[in-house]
């Protein structure tokens, strides 16, 4: 499988917001998350298949499905991505003739011959307990056959193992086109499988048991988590959109600015030989008509991250109607907590950065939380990244200083909790950075990226996301 896009697509009318996130579906699937459950409004299907997700579209591609004008239909979806494996360890590994597990080495296990890339491991000498973090490539790992390293060297005994799966729920208002409801889970596909919007288990079994899709609850005009019997909102997911547990939808990007083109982008979701799956994606569309930037809702892949992080992602899920705001006004406070205030991270009233703390971790941080986002290099003083005089950031080794590449800035994704005191770093953004120049609708890397939202001299950087597809110019 490999990275898909859907670019410079018209809105089948102004403010369609519903278009757009058809249109991640539709790369979505076609870069390999899996059709699990799905309505069309009229008829629910609870156990989906890739061949049919109903009124969504049926064919083999779906980059060539055509957008249905849904109207009064409250229509659904739920597409199931990649997994991540979890090992428990029962001592600390062992170091190999070139020492110890290498973060991004691919790992091979005994007997099984399953490969995976190692996304690091933790382990507490005194409590005598840990866990190891694999992205699958090939074959099936088990619970019980010693991890070796192929750089490394170094081995891990392990002694049971948890399969991660990830679930997204899509669903739209029977009211309107601009309103709708997206959910998200990273559940144990075996023991939680009343967690995942399918209530489906990794193996296919589960079906029938009376969990969310499966659900009496869940209709053809009920989404999976939106109440009633058996269908009550898992209380390991995350909401981005919409109320839980209750059929109340809300405004997907904006109530009547989204015009122009979207821009769907999803990245390669098969695992194979030296690959893991990554599912990372992105929905866009011009905001206002203008080269200013898109509303934009995104889940991207972590780099740089926790080496325990069960699910090293992050949603970019805006409240408001634009990217642009840049000021935190507002404490973002889930149950317990306080988020901190910063100048350098998108507002409060714009965008949420959501995320999970310690997902199968312990208990008081097995949650869902807001992230800061700081961006890197110069927190301190913003005003060098973005300011009057901040244009020309350039590396500075490279054939030809003038026309250097531009240096570019990450996220970096911070917690912290007032009455621990406590910070916790979650990562930075693999598919979104910013650059000191950029308009809506610039690229970066050869079309790789494109510019979302504009450069505001002192208040913004040009912020930019990916993978593009490298041919294309967009579209407002």
């Amino acid at each position: 499988m490999a990275n898909k896009f859907l670019t410079n697509v018209s809105l089948a009318s102004s403010n369609d917001n519903f278009h757009v996130m058809w249109g991640a579906s539709r790369v979505m699937k076609a870069a390999g998350w899996n059709v699990m459950a799905h309505s069309n409004g009229t008829t629910k299907v609870a156990n989906g298949t890739n061949a049919n997700d109903g009124y969504w579209g049926n064919n083999s591609d779906p980059l060539t499905d055509t957008y249905p004008v849904f109207a009064a239909a409250a229509a659904w979806i739920v597409l199931r991505g990649p997994t991540t494996l979890k090992l428990n360890l029962t001592a600390a590994p062992t170091p190999g003739s070139n020492g110890d597990f290498v973060r991004g080495e691919i790992v091979t296990q005994t007997t099984s011959g399953a490969t995976g890339i190692l996304s690091g491991y933790v382990w507490d000498s005194s409590l005598l307990q840990g866990w190891m973090v694999i992205e699958p490539c090939t074959g099936t790992f088990d619970g019980t056959n010693n991890i070796t390293g192929n750089i490394s060297g170094a081995v891990a005994t392990v002694n049971s193992i948890k399969f991660f799966t990830r679930e997204v729920m899509f669903a739209k208002s029977s009211a309107n086109q601009t309103d709708g409801t997206i959910y998200y889970v990273c559940a144990d596909g075996y023991n939680e499988h009343n967690q995942l919007f399918s209530g489906v288990k990794l193996d296919g079994t589960g079906a029938g048991d009376g969990y969310l899709a499966q659900s009496t609850g869940c209709t053809a005009s009920v989404a999976p988590g939106k109440g009633g019997t058996g269908n009550t909102f898992p209380s390991r997911a995350i909401n981005l959109r919409g109320a839980t547990s209750s059929t109340t939808h809300s405004t997907l990007f904006s109530s009547s600015t989204l015009v122009g083109r979207l821009q769907a982008l999803a990245v390669n979701a098969v695992p194979s030989t030296g690959v893991s799956a990554d599912g990372s994606f992105w929905m866009a569309a011009s905001n206002n008509g203008t080269t200013n930037g898109f509303s934009v809702i995104g889940f991207t892949k972590l780099i740089d991250c926790e080496p325990g992080d069960i699910d090293p992602y992050i949603w970019f899920a805006p409240s408001g109607t634009t990217v642009g705001s840049w000021t935190q006004t507002a404490t973002l406070a889930p149950s317990g907590t306080t988020y901190v205030n910063s100048t350098t991270v998108l507002g409060s009233t714009q965008v949420y950065w959501l995320g999970y703390l310690a997902r199968d971790g312990y208990s008081t941080r097995d949650k869902v939380t807001y992230y800061r986002a700081n961006v890197e290099k110069d927190d301190a003083n913003v005003a060098t990244i973005y300011g009057v005089n901040g244009l020309n950031q350039r590396i500075a080794n490279h054939p030809s200083p003038a026309t250097a590449t531009l240096l570019r800035y990450h996220f970096s994704f911070v917690y912290y909790n007032s009455t621990t005191s406590e910070f916790f770093y979650k990562g930075k953004p693999k598919w979104m950075f910013c650059l000191s120049q950029g308009s809506g609708l610039d690229t970066s890397d050869s079309k790789q990226f494109i510019c979302v939202a504009a450069r505001i001299a002192g208040s913004q950087p040009a912020i930019y996301i990916g993978p593009y597809d490298g041919t294309t110019t967009p579209l407002i």
